[in-house]
């Protein structure tokens, strides 16, 4: 056979072989529905085989005609994604875990169960670029921990992080911290009279993992602010994990004192109306140690001051359409006039003529309302003037 007859079987052996990979390539396009042309080109809009954005096969056929496939759910569970293949159309059957909606499968929300980047705690995050669980793991000799998160466009993330303490089993070890808290608070004496000075011991211990050094410990009495603030303890001493320790100075802050005083006890003075009085004692009070639990810094306690020597009256006297309190020897509490009888009287406290409390009822001419007669609630006619809750002339 000469070398024309051999060139000539090659070519035609080449083009039955294209032939038959041609009507292979239709065949399997026809089962999946795709009509087939001659293409010059094909475009698809969301990349190619992406299953979590919706996309459409555009083909331009030799004639300039373009042809459009676009992806689609076969069933709840089931995506129909078009794409190319060179120049030519393709499908696949893809199944969605999550289900497939508008044309393409849901995706998977990120989801952190940690909650974030919570270093000191081991989490597992599970998102959809992944989509499979990335766990937090130590790193660099356990000097540093690896934290997947979810990041604000809904995929995951990672961030590096030195742990102070080291990293075991994918976390930062807790911090060491102190924890102080108030271990005593006692009072020189149970009981005062007026005027009496009140002596105020306190002892702090730490029940944390750290020392704590230098701060200062606030006394309030009857509230727990700044208006209500008298003195602070002065703590200078360091004071180690399960130590006890007092106050070495305490400065006042009250128009009395304005000094420091070398003392480890406060100092206050039962005011001359006497009553009970709450003492607060705030540890730590300016903030200044980083302790592990910031809640546990108050303590509270009660004294009486007794009765006061003389009866003193808000509203000085009896006077019906002031609301007033009272208080006096005789019960040493505060009283406080009020309404009753469905708001038509009123219970009007006074001090009597021998220094004590005494009370009297009166009928309010219109009504009673928050421990006063109303004063001519609804005014007074023209050229009358109101007087006493009762509208008289002038």
């Amino acid at each position: 056979m000469n070398s024309r007859a051999v060139a000539a079987e090659s070519v035609l052996l080449l083009l039955i072989i294209a032939a038959a990979g041609f009507f292979m390539f239709a065949e399997k396009n026809r089962m999946t529905g795709l009509a087939i042309s001659a293409f010059s080109s094909c475009l698809d809009t969301d990349g190619g085989l992406n299953y979590y954005l919706k996309g459409t096969a555009v083909i331009t056929t030799n004639e300039s005609k373009t042809i459009s496939y676009t992806d689609a759910c076969l069933n709840s569970t089931t995506l129909t994604e078009y794409y190319c293949r060179s120049r030519f159309p393709a499908s696949i059957n893809q199944s969605c875990t999550y289900g497939c909606q508008a044309g393409a499968c849901i995706k998977p929300k990120c989801t952190d169960s940690d909650n974030g980047r919570n270093y000191y705690v081991r989490g597992v995050v599970f998102g959809p670029r992944y989509e499979r669980a990335l766990i937090d793991y130590c790193y660099l000799n356990s000097r540093y921990a690896v934290e997947y998160y979810c990041a604000a466009n809904g995929y995951e993330s990672f961030a590096l992080y030195a742990c102070l303490e080291g990293c075991r089993d994918g976390a930062c070890n807790t911090p060491l911290r102190p924890d102080l808290i108030v271990y005593s608070l006692t009072t020189d004496r149970a009981a005062y009279s007026p005027g009496d000075a009140v002596r105020i011991y306190i002892n702090e211990t730490n029940q944390g993992e750290r020392s704590a050094g230098r701060h200062e410990t606030n006394i309030y009495i009857d509230g727990a602010d700044a208006a209500h603030l008298v003195g602070s303890f002065n703590f200078t001493a360091p004071i180690a994990p399960g130590s006890i320790q007092e106050p070495d100075s305490v400065y006042y802050f009250n128009a009395s004192w304005f000094a420091l005083y070398t003392e480890y006890f406060g100092r206050w003075h039962c005011p001359e109306s006497g009553g009970a009085h709450n003492i607060t004692i705030k540890v730590d009070a300016l903030g200044e140690i980083n302790e592990s639990n910031e809640t546990n810094n108050i303590m509270n306690i009660t004294i009486k001051c007794g009765a006061p020597q003389t009866c003193s009256d808000s509203d000085r006297g009896i006077k019906y359409y002031v609301r007033g309190v009272v208080i006096g020897p005789k019960y040493g509490i505060n009283l406080t006039d009020y309404c009753f009888l469905n708001n038509t009287h009123i219970i009007e406290y006074y001090c009597d003529f021998s220094s004590n409390e005494a009370f009297i009822a009166y009928a309010c001419p219109d009504s009673c309302e928050n421990g006063a007669c109303l004063s001519c609630p609804h005014g007074c006619p023209s050229g009358e003037v109101c007087h006493n809750g009762l509208c008289v002339m002038p």
